[in-house]
């Protein structure tokens, strides 16, 4: 059988995204580029793995602002938050598996935006237009207003500038995760091996997630 994306190369792999088989070099190549891979692939994982998504080159690396540096210390003291805040982007994802990385880090810029609004004493709701965005934006907005207005926000430190920080540290970790690819899912896939595939109590803390 001959590859249906190139019509040259012999088809070896199953290909669950276009339900056929297809060449090695395609899946390689067009993997979250052309290819909408379900995090359940495990050629997407293996991928990920041997580090063949950390860069491509039809997709240039996303540009941002100068990255700020969090170390351990800053994940461990806001370990509740970030659980909760991942916790909330999982359970989206179950329910909505059309979600790739770069909802959720348009979600993620559109809080800050938001937020840092509030921390200027203005306020201005950045909402997200896209559907699934939107979505993703107003469950976590609900998560982090309820974690602030918590009687104990100011003994765990859930200040407005805390969330900030919470905020631009997430963003960071999903755009180095998401490498540019336009259907990614490599966040989703370490959100899996932190939350597996029901929505109890994490199998690990937010170090389980990789910071590349």
């Amino acid at each position: 059988m001959v590859c249906p994306l190139c019509n040259s190369r012999k088809a070896r792999r199953s290909c669950p995204a276009k339900s056929t088989q297809i060449c090695t070099v395609c899946c390689g190549r067009k993997r979250e580029v052309e290819i909408d891979c379900p995090i359940t692939c495990p050629y997407l994982r293996e991928g990920y793995d041997y580090g063949h998504n950390k860069s491509s080159a039809e997709t240039p690396a996303p540009t941002s602002e100068v990255k700020r540096s969090f170390d351990h210390r800053f994940i461990v003291a806001n370990e509740p938050f970030l659980l909760q805040q991942w916790q909330v982007i999982w359970e989206t994802y179950q329910s909505l598996t059309q979600i790739h990385d770069s909802d959720i880090l348009n979600a993620l810029i559109a809080l800050q935006k938001t937020y840092e609004t509030l921390d200027k004493g203005l306020y201005y709701d950045s909402k997200p237009e896209q559907g699934l965005q939107q979505i993703l934006y107003t469950k976590l907005k609900e998560a982090i207003d309820k974690a602030m207005s918590h009687p104990d926000a100011q003994k765990s430190h859930m200040k407005l500038s805390t969330v900030l920080d919470c905020l631009t540290f997430q963003r960071q970790l999903v755009e180095v995760q998401n490498a540019g690819r336009p259907l990614g899912r490599r966040f989703l896939l370490q959100l899996q091996d932190v939350f597996g595939r029901t929505t109890q109590a994490p199998q690990a803390g937010p170090g389980q997630i990789t910071l590349a």
